[in-house]
């Protein structure tokens, strides 16, 4: 049973983090999207002398141009959720201006860094089956994207874009 729970919980990652990638409204305002690591979950690890300073893994991640969409996914996304992945990427956010060659920053599987070389910006978006209405009120009025099924695949809201924009609304 747990296997069918991973694989499940792993193609949810997957199909979520694709939908961003081809999102026509993110192309129109970010310009070509691309799903790194083939839209698998990464783990980024920054190292200072040595000793693990900070790790993040991200169920997906998709970039374009100087942005980085972060994908966060739950299969019943909650207001903690939302908390979670604000954090998760103001902590990308520094771990990728420390270095903005990337030099510091590694990723398993290796050799994912390259993507992230210029990316100044990272956008979250909360993806999952089931979303509370107070969930989803609480990702617009913290930016936070979202991403979840509809009847012939996903709909993506991006207020993300709106908010990072203008982080002043």
């Amino acid at each position: 049973m747990r296997g069918f729970v991973d694989n499940a919980a792993e193609a949810l990652e997957q199909a979520t983090t694709r939908a961003l990638a081809r999102d026509p409204r993110l192309a129109r305002e970010l310009g070509s999207l691309t799903a790194v690591n083939s839209a698998e979950h990464v783990i980024l690890s920054q190292r200072s002398g040595g000793a693990l300073q900070q790790q993040l893994e991200v169920d997906g991640l998709v970039v374009g141009g100087s942005t980085a969409l972060l994908n966060s996914v739950k299969h019943t996304p909650t207001l903690t959720h939302v908390d979670d992945v604000v954090a998760a990427a103001k902590k990308l956010s520094a771990m990728l201006a420390s270095r903005p060659d990337g030099g510091s920053v590694t990723t398993k599987p290796p050799g994912l860094t390259e993507a992230l070389v210029g990316v100044s910006r990272i956008l979250p978006f909360l993806s999952g089956n089931n979303f509370s209405a107070a969930t989803e009120a609480a990702c617009l009025k913290q930016g936070v994207g979202i991403v979840r099924p509809s009847g012939e695949g996903f709909v993506v809201v991006v207020a993300a874009v709106a908010a990072a924009a203008n982080p002043s609304q």
